[in-house]
């Protein structure tokens, strides 16, 4: 038996059955996560290019092109601004995108909330065997969420 197991037991015994499973917790949430799809996220966000992909998510289906964070942010800020123009000013328009952006995230980092979570423009979701219901919408998700995904989006026919 090495040092390092003697320690490893030695800790082992120091530790209540409450911290032991909040340890094995821990080390199993970050197994939710898909490496591969969190891979891909990043790499949309590295080159800042959009990539067409289906995801499965609670039973549902849903597709559009995988974007980055900084420009579903964009898109984002000018979808909730665009109506203030018209009824209130551009002013008003321009803080409210503005509000919108102050929440962007910079530049995603190993840590970075904003690595765990995908977004989608030009979204369709797909329940029950369904003709898609929407087109052309925003969709944010967190990356443990999805139970599967293939590049891609289905052909409508």
């Amino acid at each position: 038996m090495s040092d390092e197991d003697v320690n490893a037991s030695e800790n082992d015994a120091v530790l209540s059955d409450e911290q032991k499973a909040l340890i094995e917790r821990t080390e199993w949430s970050g197994r939710q996560v898909d490496w591969l799809l969190q891979w891909f996220v990043k790499l949309v966000g590295s080159l800042n290019i959009e990539i067409g992909i289906t995801l499965t998510v609670g039973g549902s289906i849903i597709s559009g092109n995988l974007v980055s964070h900084q420009s579903y942010f964009d898109k984002l800020a000018e979808d909730v601004s665009a109506p203030f123009a018209k009824i209130a000013s551009e002013e008003t328009a321009e803080t409210m995108k503005n509000m919108i952006l102050a929440y962007k995230p910079g530049e995603p980092g190993a840590d970075d909330p904003a690595s765990q979570y995908l977004h989608l423009k030009d979204c369709q979701l797909f329940t029950n065997g369904v003709q898609p219901t929407g087109s052309g919408a925003l969709w944010r998700g967190k990356i443990s969420a999805v139970d599967g995904f293939t590049l891609g989006r289905p052909v409508q026919s």
